[in-house]
């Protein structure tokens, strides 16, 4: 088990497929868990510029996670857990609720700002062919 920061510092010093088998898992794997834990990773061919330029490359910043994401990433099986534990032992087990390290202000602002921009007409004079059905159907 890993943490998000873990994980991040690990993709940006070594090639992926390295990082896979330190962890035991494939390349592949750790791509779509960054992806899924929102977590920048270099892009293809990084790994294969000059030192040098390396060194040039800037390294974007850690992410903060998402509302409810939880910080630990665990590289397991997808049904691992369902032979592993037994009922008793699965609701005897501790519920750990995720630390919370920004205000709720912080969270809501960071939602909207990932929130594509919706625009509405001002009048319905002109409006969409299926709204055009909806409001005939009213009439």
């Amino acid at each position: 088990m890993v943490t998000r920061s873990e994980l991040f510092q690990l993709v940006w010093s070594f090639p992926k497929t390295r990082v896979g088998e330190r962890l035991g898992v494939s390349g592949n794997t750790i791509t779509k868990t960054c992806r899924k834990y929102n977590i920048p990773t270099p892009k293809a061919g990084y790994w294969a510029l000059d030192i040098s330029a390396l060194k040039k490359a800037p390294t974007p910043a850690f992410r903060h996670r998402s509302p409810g994401m939880s910080d630990e990433i665990s590289f397991r099986g997808r049904y691992d857990h369902v032979s592993s534990i037994s009922d008793s032992e699965l609701l005897a087990t501790e519920i750990r609720r995720p630390e919370i390290d920004r205000s709720l202000e912080d969270y809501r602002h960071e939602i909207e700002q990932s929130l594509p921009k919706v625009r509405a007409p001002k009048s319905l004079g002109n409006p969409h062919r299926e709204i055009q059905k909806l409001l005939a159907a009213d009439e």
